[in-house]
């Protein structure tokens, strides 16, 4: 650290507050984007342009560097079209001879942000001030390992939003496969056998394990049913004609988690993510009130759903945690008939988007909250393939489900190796000398 220097952070950084335009040349189609608040994360597609007049220093360009005043206090590089510098919106610039460098800020700053956020008082919502970021004081490196630093998070950063892309890249090929898999499925033996695919322009090229064509190049393989146009090789049937809806159960009033782990976990809504289980935070039930709830448990060959709170979110319960005790906030299709509907088939399909029309018609109000009451649940239609079908289907999801684990187990680790490499390069913990050593 002895060749760290403090240095106050105004007198080497430039701050650009945004403009407060005016609302009467706000519109959705032309003129210059406005940034708010609410763009500097990304995901809103509710684009506002400005049509009016305005001084070109409130434009923003692609790498810049912004911090949001109001909420969260997010610094991000902008990446999208050059806009506007809206109000409560602060542009970092760079100042001439400065020892702190305008990428070398960016990294250094986040962690600081989160400081003057957390000690930040606020009855509603928490605004930034420009003078809590002009007075903060820091020990800074050299300029050049400054820039060498960025270089290192920088080249980290590309690399995570390369994966976060492939990940949605994949999820989006998870999305279509699964829309094929249930409207289209996949060619079977008997079919190819019959000689069901002959005459057709796939003829040459059919093969069991392959898509069907579409309803619209071969109508004479799909027959009508709830869902729409479905294979004449499937049938369909609702959930209650393939197994059992069962609610779950609430504890007693006043009945305490056990403080250490029990062998009877009690999962809630909240550990029910959309087709699995999250059980980082897990509570148990003591086992002096297990017999209360006996007949309140969930099995691995169930499927869950939540009914209350989060509504209509579907998976299957892993080994680890068969006889699980399960929330009131949710139910459990059980004694479900495995000769004609896959577990994982079924599953994946209750989850998909295919299922929505029938979960919005589902959902109504129990005591002002939504709710999704069990008669809806059994009420839903399934399509069924044949077993043998399901089957590959199920093969075809989790190969592409894997996939998808993959990067995501990689992106959590190159975040996780981002998180260690920021506190120490940026505390001076490891030098970058000692870092190109090792």
């Amino acid at each position: 650290m002895s060749e760290f220097a403090e240095l106050r952070v105004g007198d080497h950084v430039g701050f650009l507050s945004g403009f407060p335009f005016g609302s009467e040349y706000f519109n959705g189609e032309k003129g210059v984007r406005l940034i708010r608040i609410r763009d500097l994360l990304g995901g809103d597609d509710n684009v506002i342009y400005f049509s009016g007049p305005f001084d070109h220093k409130w434009l923003i360009v692609e790498g810049d560097v912004l911090i949001g005043m109001d909420g969260d206090f997010n610094i991000v590089r902008w990446k999208s079209e050059p806009a506007l510098l809206n109000q409560r919106i602060l542009k970092v610039e760079g100042r001439q001879n400065s020892r702190i460098t305008h990428d070398y800020f960016y990294y250094w700053c986040a962690p600081r942000l989160l400081e003057i956020h957390a000690r930040t008082a606020a009855t509603t919502v928490k605004h930034l001030s420009v003078r809590d970021l002009e007075r903060a004081v820091g020990d800074f490196p050299p300029v050049d390992e400054q820039r060498r630093i960025a270089t290192i998070l920088t080249t980290l950063d590309e690399v995570i939003e390369a994966t976060g892309k492939l990940v949605e890249k994949h999820q989006q090929i998870k999305s279509g496969l699964m829309h094929d898999l249930f409207t289209r499925g996949l060619w079977t033996r008997p079919e190819i056998a019959r000689g069901d695919h002959k005459g057709l322009p796939c003829a040459a090229t059919a093969k069991v394990g392959q898509l069907r064509p579409t309803p619209e190049e071969a109508p004479g393989l799909y027959q009508d049913s709830p869902l729409g146009p479905i294979p004449k090789v499937w049938t369909f049937d609702s959930v209650a004609g393939l197994g059992i809806v069962k609610g779950g159960k609430r504890l007693p009033a006043g009945t305490p988690f056990s403080e250490t782990p029990t062998q009877f976990p009690y999962l809630r809504v909240t550990d029910m993510v959309d087709g699995w289980i999250d059980d980082s935070a897990l509570e148990f039930v003591d086992p002096q009130i297990e017999p209360l709830i006996a007949n309140y448990k969930i099995y691995k060959n169930d499927i869950y759903v939540t009914i209350a709170g989060t509504l209509g979110q579907f998976g299957r319960i892993p080994p680890h945690l068969d006889g699980a005790q399960l929330t009131e906030n949710a139910a459990r299709i059980t004694e479900i008939d495995q000769k004609r509907a896959g577990l994982d088939f079924m599953c994946a399909f209750l989850r998909s988007a295919l299922m929505a029309p029938q979960k919005f018609k589902a959902y109504g109000l129990g005591a002002g909250v939504p709710k999704l009451a069990l008669y809806q649940i059994e009420r839903f239609i399934v399509p069924l393939p044949p077993i043998e079908e399901q089957k590959i289907a199920e093969s075809v999801l989790a190969s592409s489900r894997d996939d998808i684990q993959s990067n995501l187990t990689h992106l959590a680790k190159l975040r996780q190796q981002k998180q260690g490499l920021m506190h120490d390069l940026l505390t001076g913990r490891v030098r970058v000398d000692e870092l190109a050593a090792s």
